[in-house]
């Protein structure tokens, strides 16, 4: 993620016409805060994690709320500040923020889909999960004369799609059709058995009143439009499609997944455990989910008898950590002059291209120490060795660093003192964009400035405290 394409990705939307009131917008940014210490609050506990990595947008693009993406944006979480500030309560924008999460969560286990039916069977599943997750019923909101334009704050009324409701339209068109149907039960088992469900149905049912209207998608169903419940429209009040990067959702997903698997397995967490499974189940099918089962470990986790994948979790990890440090060319920096404008407008502050363009330069330090299996060590030589423009350089340390030449063994005394990377960096006339250390982190813990540029990776029977110290930080599977 580029702080450039976010800035400039979440000022499109917060330009879109007409724009809101300064007054609306601030009161829909606290609503926002409020909610989210609510959420975290709530049993959702994997749906939290994914609503913290979403960047909040205020904006008329969207009729309610939207999760969008491009390619370095993150994810960015349009929310339409009348909506949700003067026709949800605090309930309901619970509700919507779990809502949200779930689209996140479904676009990242299955692999790009599009049509009517499979954008409502994400609706029915979306707001299934999120009535259990939350031991609630349906959305509600409160209801607005769209030729006043006023709200009735005294009275409520059901938006967005109902799976119950659903579910009763399908069972009375199969009936109709003189076709067997399934229960309510087995109907929201999973993502893709509700889509073949649906695709059963000689009539798909139209979008609730009040939702947003017709669908606002490209006519095959692909943008998703407001008009299919809360939320997860993919398309704003003109009917343009935001756009939704899989590879974006992936990168925020894979790091929520991470940190539940590792609470789920080593702290034992039963939460995290279940809301894994849960997760896993409602993809069953998916041909995504399934490998990711095999790459995370989960089987062994459940108990299943998974076949691991080729390409392991670890070392797609590390290929993202390295691809978002080592960006050849780039040699960005901030404007001082308009630092003060952009906090003053709460806004992420604009980075500039400045001078020549250079090689980025990347360190891998191996603790001689540690327990690093020869598999390991020969994947991260190989992949690190292979990338271009890029200038490597290697190094031994124990209590010292020793520069070595790629191929070399990783080998040496024992005994391990990280201060001596630290020193050799705080020294270097020109410092690496990025620092990988493999060990096994039993040594005196560092504290470095410039902690985003450091990556560690743990051995299985070692201690992660880098992780701690909010630097990225992996620990290794165990050797096959």
């Amino acid at each position: 993620m580029t702080v450039l394409d976010r800035h400039n990705f979440k000022l499109e939307l917060e330009n879109h016409e007409p724009k809101f009131s300064e007054e609306l917008i601030e009161q829909a940014r606290e609503d926002f805060r409020d909610t989210m210490r609510d959420l975290a609050l709530s049993s959702a506990v994997v749906e939290n994690r994914v609503a913290m990595l979403c960047s909040p947008v205020f904006t008329s693009a969207i009729d309610t709320l939207a999760v969008t993406a491009k390619p370095g944006t993150g994810i960015i979480l349009a929310i339409n500040p009348e909506v949700f500030s003067q026709r949800l309560d605090a309930e309901n924008r619970v509700k919507a923020l779990v809502h949200e999460s779930l689209h996140v969560e479904n676009k990242h286990l299955h692999a790009d889909r599009s049509g009517e039916a499979w954008t409502l069977a994400c609706e029915v599943m979306c707001n299934h999960t999120m009535m259990q997750l939350l031991n609630c019923g349906m959305f509600m909101w409160h209801p607005k004369d769209e030729e006043t334009g006023v709200i009735d704050t005294t009275t409520v009324e059901e938006f967005a799609v109902n799976p119950k409701k659903i579910w009763d339209k399908y069972k009375a068109d199969l009936k109709k059709q003189g076709k067997d149907y399934v229960s309510y039960a087995e109907f929201t088992k999973s993502d893709l058995v509700c889509l073949a469900e649906l695709q059963k149905m000689e009539k798909l049912p139209q979008p609730p009143k009040g939702s947003g209207g017709k669908d606002k998608g490209d006519g095959q169903g692909n943008g998703n439009g407001s008009g299919w419940g809360c939320a997860h429209a993919d398309g704003d009040a003109d009917g343009e499609a935001l756009p939704f990067d899989q590879d974006e959702a992936g990168d925020a997903m894979d790091e929520v997944l991470h940190d539940a698997m590792r609470k789920a397995g080593a702290e034992n967490d039963q939460r995290f455990k279940d809301a894994l499974k849960r997760m896993f189940d409602q993809a069953d099918g998916s041909e995504k989910a399934t490998k990711m089962w095999g790459d995370m470990g989960l089987g062994a986790l459940f108990g299943e008898a998974v076949q691991r994948r080729q390409v392991k979790f670890w070392a797609q990890w590390l290929k993202r950590q390295l691809g978002r440090r080592l960006v050849p060319g780039r040699n960005l920096v901030f404007n001082r002059k308009t630092v003060a404008v952009d906090h003053q407008l709460r806004r992420d502050p604009i980075l500039a291209y400045k001078g020549k363009t250079r090689k980025t330069l990347l360190w891998v330090a191996c603790d001689t120490s540690g327990s690093m299996s020869s598999e390991q060590l020969e994947w991260v030589q190989k992949y690190v060795g292979e990338e271009k423009n890029i200038d490597i350089e290697y190094y031994n340390f124990d209590t010292t660093m020793v520069k070595i030449e790629y191929g070399d063994a990783f080998c040496g005394r024992g005994g391990t003192n990280f201060d001596c990377i630290e020193e050799e960096y705080n020294n270097a006339r020109k410092k690496p964009d990025c620092v990988l250390v493999l060990t096994d982190g039993y040594a005196p813990e560092i504290e470095p400035k410039d902690k985003k540029r450091w990556i560690w990776l743990i051995t299985h029977d070692g201690t992660d405290w880098p992780k701690s110290k909010g630097m990225s930080t992996f620990k290794l599977p165990a050797p096959n």
